[in-house]
């Protein structure tokens, strides 16, 4: 007895607390699990939608019928400007040939990938596939769904599906504005031409374990001979010895080697390809991906996250073929015993996983997949919240399922569930049908339950919740015995380290048992617990509130005379609301509570800051939010007008935003228009502090007058450190982050994991988490030039034969570490070499005979400006443009000029010369040269 007194009283405590603390362990580890974690599982197209030629006309007193409810009116004598139908942008030569190659355009660029995963983890892979055409540039040729699973369940053989058989090609290319091609249009079907093809292998590059690229059939039943090149192993997602086998890849990864920059950097020997025995290095212009499962941009399995960019920028506008969508619904009228032109009512439909997932058993089939019971207590939670949200009571509930087992059913249709009869659809429309129709109905219900793991579920849930605004839940399957093993394991260490060792060995073994099995006890209650406390859900859809549309105004056709014809009209579309009205005193009565939008501010210098504002515009895209532009800051311009108060010109002053916006087919608003210039009503505001999160060194949030300006109190909190772009310690205070990973802070799940402790804010004293509604970031922002450009012309165009010259020497000047200036410019000899050389290769390549050069440049010298003249070059009078437009115009003037020539030279390292290029090549098709630093700029060749 005293010895058993003895040891409680050696182990209550540590015992007690060890116990305490696993039990909790448990409890959140039951919760997080909840969480569904889903299965291992330069030539650029500037697509445009093409304007015809406006045709004006007059007409007498016409008879109009407006489409849609009946109705006739008589109008007096109008003029209307009709827009006949523009034709659509070309993207293949023609019609299919024997040769691929033959039918590409040399002017565009392609992109492709394989499918070999499963039905609908191809559909993964071809939204990824798209999505990455976007971001290159590029236009998806999109390839068949090839019966890799279904062939495993049908008895009859299954042939390939074309991609548009099943989804709406159509509608997904008009709603994303690119144009999306399928293999069958590019090469003939029945061609025996076999074709060479260099493609990137993905598939080995990231995962030490795979030994070959992914598998697919596709490629020999296109009669491709594909060549493969193992791709960089930076394009894996996870770095790292824990994953060497983690097959997640990054979207800006593959982006990059679609360039050629980056594609000829990593370029390797080749492997032969099978039938020709041709090494071949990846096709240039057709880009080739082996597998595109396995790309994400911020987290693996990222389509089951709320801010995943492929399922929100391109999946959810991928919708079913009509005649797949028709054929759903008869078969839920007939399910329902609905007449043949009833009404579809509001039902729930549940997706029970249960044929393939049966291979993962390694016990009893009972044990791994949950009851009945449990999806029907899923069921009438989706019930209860759709009746609480959205005032609809469902009584209807369809069941899915790839289960054979009639007894289940049975049990099943107990529940006053309906089942699809799919007795003839195989006999009738073929073996894919049953999966496709049911896959259909999945995502037209008005509520969801689905199988956790499972990812026809998470895509059924993430359409039910996009499409119809619908509620979506998961139900777990029975814990995972490999978890639990881990946790015992884990369990054993701690509860051993928490026993004194006894004189008697008895006594430690009884002592041990004991507590083991009471902290396993413990632990297993507590994971428990917490997964019953918590369903699992799939993501609300981000209702960032605004759906940016071209909003159609509604048709109007009537019939003219002179010659007799019908002509139909589409009136100018009212504008989307984005704000309550004009300015207001406070921003935040100016926010419309619909829609989300985010901002930034200045501090960095013109050019910097217009950089940083294109990079606000392409988060913005990538966010879904409306874009509020601050105005721009004389940071550098007050620098060299000491004596001059410069006004700060808004953005809209410098660049054409309704261009702009117009061209993005998205709202960009300036701060101008949301608060009053004149307003003393001092808003507080939340937002994150990127500066101080990517560099050691940086102290407190990238400085800026704007905010002051605009009377906006700001309290920072810092941003987590894995929005830099470089991992690596030897990184230190490089500042450069990561697009994707602020993207994912404008969404609730990282947002919330990433709050911290903010700065009060200096006016009102008050502690502010960054806003929900207006996402603010500190400056500055990442680089995005290829999404803003060409496609965005934020000025006008010069088409004017020149060569321009950017010398940018002003405050380099403070960067030169001798004290011969000399030695830190290149020389103006250097200069005029790059202008021949620009000239040769406009005649050479263009035919262009270039006779003029306009020289601008922050030089103030008039020694160095006479000897430029001497050259024959122009230089810009501003003699008087500061006291005519402003102090601003100057640079704003030279700016313009530089981006309006044929030619370009500027100087390395400025950020002025860098865009200044990139406008004429983007926007001029324009040759560009840049002369380096010092006398390197002068011995270059």
């Amino acid at each position: 007895m005293h010895a058993n007194l003895s040891i409680i009283r050696h182990t209550n405590p540590r015992v007690l607390f060890a116990a305490f603390c696993l039990s909790c362990i448990g409890y959140y580890t039951g919760r997080l699990s909840t969480f569904s974690e889903w299965p291992t599982y330069d030539g650029r197209l500037e697509w445009k939608l093409a304007e015809a030629e406006r045709v004006t006309i007059t007409v007498q007193a016409p008879q109009v019928t407006v489409q849609g409810p009946q109705l006739t009116v008589h109008a007096p004598q109008a003029t209307v400007t009709v827009v006949p139908k523009a034709p659509e942008v070309a993207v293949l030569n023609g019609p299919p040939t024997d040769a691929f190659q033959d039918n590409l355009l040399p002017d565009v660029q392609y992109i492709t990938t394989w499918p070999g995963a499963g039905f609908t983890n191809d559909v993964m892979s071809f939204m990824n596939l798209i999505y990455l055409a976007v971001l290159a540039g590029r236009v998806p040729i999109l390839p068949f769904f090839t019966p890799s699973h279904i062939s495993l369940i049908s008895p009859v053989d299954v042939p390939d599906i074309d991609f548009g058989q099943v989804f709406d090609v159509p509608r997904l290319a008009k709603a994303l504005r690119i144009p999306v091609v399928e293999w069958w249009q590019v090469k003939d079907r029945n061609t025996a031409t076999v074709d060479p093809l260099g493609c990137w292998n993905v598939w080995e590059a990231v995962a030490e374990q795979h030994k070959t690229p992914h598998f697919s059939t596709a490629p020999q039943k296109l009669n491709l001979d594909i060549s493969y090149t193992t791709a960089p192993s930076w394009i894996k997602l996870y770095d790292g010895p824990q994953s060497v086998n983690d097959p997640h890849m990054r979207f800006t990864s593959l982006m990059a080697l679609s360039f050629p920059e980056h594609r000829g950097y990593n370029l390797r020997e080749p492997a032969k390809s099978p039938l020709l025995g041709a090494s071949l290095p990846p096709d240039e212009r057709l880009m080739c991906i082996d597998n595109m499962y396995w790309t994400a941009n911020v987290e693996g399995y990222e389509f089951q996250h709320d801010h995943s960019a492929a399922w929100r920028l391109v999946g959810q506008y991928l919708h079913w073929n009509p005649r797949i969508e028709v054929l759903a619904r008869d078969y839920i009228g007939q399910a329902l015993g609905l007449p043949a032109d009833a009404a579809i009512p509001p039902y729930i439909a549940i997706h029970v996983r249960r044929g393939d997932f049966k291979d993962w058993c390694h016990r009893p089939v009972d044990e791994c997949f949950a009851p009945l019971s449990a999806f029907a207590r899923r069921v009438d939670e989706v019930k209860e919240e759709l009746a609480r949200v959205k005032g609809i009571a469902v009584e209807h509930v369809i069941l899915t399922s790839d289960e054979k087992d009639e007894g289940w059913w049975a049990e099943a249709v107990g529940y006053g569930w309906h089942r699809i009869d799919h007795s003839t659809t195989v006999a009738t429309y073929g073996a894919w049908y049953p999966v496709l129709i049911d896959t259909a109905i999945q995502s037209e219900g008005h509520g969801f339950v689905g199988t956790e793991l499972s990812t026809v579920s998470l895509i059924a849930a993430r359409r039910v919740t996009a499409w119809q605004r619908g509620v979506a839940e998961a139900n777990s399957l029975p814990p995972n015995p490999i978890l639990h093993s881990g946790l015992l394991c884990l369990l054993l260490s701690l509860s051993s380290t928490a026993i004194p060792m006894y004189s008697s060995p008895t006594a430690f073994r009884r002592a041990n048992v004991r507590v083991f099995c009471a902290v396993v006890f413990l632990s297993c209650a507590g994971y428990y617990i917490g997964r019953l406390s918590t369903p699992a859900r799939w993501p609300v859809p981000s209702d960032n509130g605004l759906e940016w549309k071209d909003s159609k105004a509604m048709r109007v056709t009537f019939t003219v005379q002179a010659p007799r014809a019908t002509v139909t009209v589409a009136p100018k579309a009212e504008e989307v609301m984005v704000l309550n009205g004009p300015p207001t005193q406070a921003f935040h009565d100016n926010l419309r509570p619909d829609v989300q939008y985010i901002t930034t501010w200045p501090g960095a210098g013109f050019t910097n800051d217009a950089m940083g504002f294109m990079n606000l515009i392409y988060l913005a895209m990538l966010t879904e939010r409306v874009p509020i532009i601050p105005h721009f800051n004389p940071t550098h311009i007050s620098r060299t007008s000491p004596d001059m108060d410069v006004v700060d010109p808004n953005f809209g002053e410098v660049f054409d935003v309704p261009r702009l916006s117009k061209v993005l087919r998205m709202p960009i608003l300036e701060w101008w228009q949301v608060k009053d210039r004149e307003s003393t009503t001092v808003d507080a505001l939340g937002c994150w502090n990127v500066w101080q999160a990517v560099g050691e060194h940086h102290e407190g949030p990238h400085p800026s007058p704007a905010p002051d300006t605009l009377n906006i109190d700001i309290s920072w909190t810092i941003a987590p450190k894995w929005i830099k772009l470089y991992d690596d310690k030897d990184a230190g205070d490089e500042p450069h982050m990561k697009f994707t990973a602020l993207m994912a802070l404008a969404f609730p799940v990282q947002r919330g994991h990433n709050l911290r402790a903010p700065s009060i804010s200096r006016h009102h004293g008050l502690v502010l988490p960054p806003n929900d509604q207006l996402l603010a970031f500190s400056p500055p922002l990442p680089l995005s030039w290829a999404f803003l450009n060409p496609s965005s012309v934020l000025t006008l165009i010069y088409a004017k034969q020149y060569i321009t010259i950017h010398v940018r020497h002003g405050d380099f000047k403070g960067w030169c570490d001798t004290p011969v200036i000399a030695e830190c410019f290149a020389p103006l000899s250097a200069i005029a070499r790059r202008v021949e050389e620009v000239r040769e290769e406009l005649q050479r390549v263009k035919g262009i005979s270039i006779a003029h050069v306009i020289l601008t440049s922050d030089e103030k010298n008039r020694t160095w400006w006479e000897a430029a003249a001497a050259y024959g070059w122009h230089r810009v009078d501003h003699s008087a443009t500061a006291t005519t437009y402003g102090d601003w115009y100057p640079v704003l003037i030279d700016t313009a000029i530089q981006s309006g020539g044929k030619g370009f030279v500027g100087t390395d390292r400025s950020t002025v010369s860098l865009l200044a290029a990139r406008r004429v090549e983007a926007w001029n098709d324009g040759v560009v040269r840049s002369v380096m630093w010092g006398r390197a700029g002068a011995d270059d060749h």
